[in-house]
């Protein structure tokens, strides 16, 4: 990632800093002139496999980095590795947060106090940064975009776009294409019963309804009202909603509508 650096490094505020995740370390490189770079330092951490990508907090403090090879070499649950930046020409490595699962974390990104983790096999993880100053985090949302399995390869999500105005988080998958999905880590918006229930109250007192010659034309309005309305996949970690849960609570609705 390439900044104008506004962090606590007084020296070094004001530049233009890349930090790059390095194959087996971070370095920390000041492009301010384009024809003379100069690295302020490279700094390497224990079981590295092929550091790849990584993100700054907003305030500039703290560098979260993945290593793409580090749980297939090592046999190790997914890691993300934390740097503290107060210091460009001498960062500290604070150390792994170490994931509950041990598939390949490929690119994240920060927004606020969230972290956007594309895991490859485990889809989208998304963390609060809880404590960086101790690597830790905790996990408040996911979405699984490939079921299959938590397999230690590089099938399922690619990358992970969060920064839309509209909370639209867009997930890339290798093998099922593009999801738009909506962070929901409150209590879920629709409880499905009661969802039905309203659905079927507003259905007898629609005038189109009152007539059962419209009843098939109806329901086929319904259908793709209900489709809309379910349509935006959520997250939630207590697993109760998502787009099996939405459709679920779809087929609910229709069938307690017919019958």
């Amino acid at each position: 990632q390439v900044v104008i650096y506004m962090g606590s490094d007084l020296t070094h505020v004001g530049r233009e800093i890349a930090f790059c995740a390095n194959t087996d370390t971070l370095t920390i490189v000041d492009f301010t002139d384009k024809g003379a770079p100069v690295q302020l330092s490279r700094t390497g951490y224990s079981l590295s496999g092929y550091s790849h990508q990584g993100w700054l907090t907003e305030d500039h403090r703290y560098f979260l980095m993945n290593d793409e090879l580090d749980e297939l070499e090592q046999t190790l649950n997914t890691r993300t590795h934390v740097w503290d930046i107060l210091d460009l020409d001498s960062p500290l490595y604070v150390g792994p947060h170490t994931h509950s699962l041990p598939t390949i974390d490929h690119n994240c990104y920060v927004k606020g106090n969230l972290v956007f983790e594309a895991n490859y096999t485990s889809g989208l993880r998304i963390f609060e940064m809880t404590d960086l100053a101790a690597a830790t985090f905790t996990l408040i949302g996911y979405l699984d975009t490939f079921p299959p399995d938590d397999a230690v390869n590089f099938n399922g999500a690619w990358s992970v776009y969060p920064y839309f105005e509209s909370g639209t988080i867009v997930v890339s998958d290798r093998q099922n294409g593009v999801f738009l999905a909506r962070q929901q880590c409150d209590p879920p918006t629709i409880n499905c019963p009661d969802f039905a229930l309203g659905v079927y109250n507003q259905l007898c007192q629609d005038p189109l309804f009152q007539n059962l010659g419209d009843v098939v034309r109806g329901l086929a309005q319904l259908q793709q009202t209900l489709q809309d309305e379910l349509a935006t996949v959520t997250i939630c970690n207590d697993g109760t909603t998502g787009s099996q849960s939405n459709q679920a609570c779809f087929d609910h609705t229709m069938m307690m509508i017919q019958d």
